[in-house]
């Protein structure tokens, strides 16, 4: 499963959205991160909201000044997760929000890079493992 840092994001759209389907991870229960080609150390702050439902239990994980966005969550299933990038090619804060689902989890969250660095790709990866498979989408979108 291939990292995305290459030139995705340009000057042509304002914002993205991304779609990520059918991923297998090798290791199950981890989040999976989103990191900006064009950041460099602990610049990130998300807040995500969760319900597991095998568990029956539901809570929220949050970070600050961390080196990531968490943008979905594993099971032993294969996952899928979309998410829409503001401004990532503009010399501004570039925000995430995403939304995700797999068959313990559901996910809501969303997340800011407070650099002013303009970025042209993303890497997204599982806490642990690796991820395997599946399919990338990314539509770009502009005001009217």
């Amino acid at each position: 499963f291939p990292s995305h840092d290459s030139i995705l994001f340009s000057s042509t759209y304002d914002n993205y959205r991304i779609v990520v389907s059918n991923v297998v991870c090798s290791t199950t229960d981890v989040s999976i991160t989103l990191k900006f080609s064009g950041s460099t150390g602990n610049t990130y702050a998300y807040f995500s909201r969760f319900d597991q439902y095998f568990a029956g239990t539901s809570g929220v994980v949050n970070g600050f000044n961390v080196a990531s966005i968490v943008i979905g969550w594993t099971d032993a299933n294969a996952i899928g997760f979309a998410f829409d990038v503001f401004n990532p090619n503009l010399a501004k804060y570039t925000y995430a929000n995403s939304s995700s689902q797999s068959r313990n989890y559901t996910m809501n969250q969303g997340g800011v890079d407070a650099t002013t660095n303009a970025h042209t790709g993303f890497t997204f990866a599982p806490a642990s493992g690796t991820l395997t498979g599946g399919t990338i989408t990314v539509y770009g979108y502009r005001k009217a």
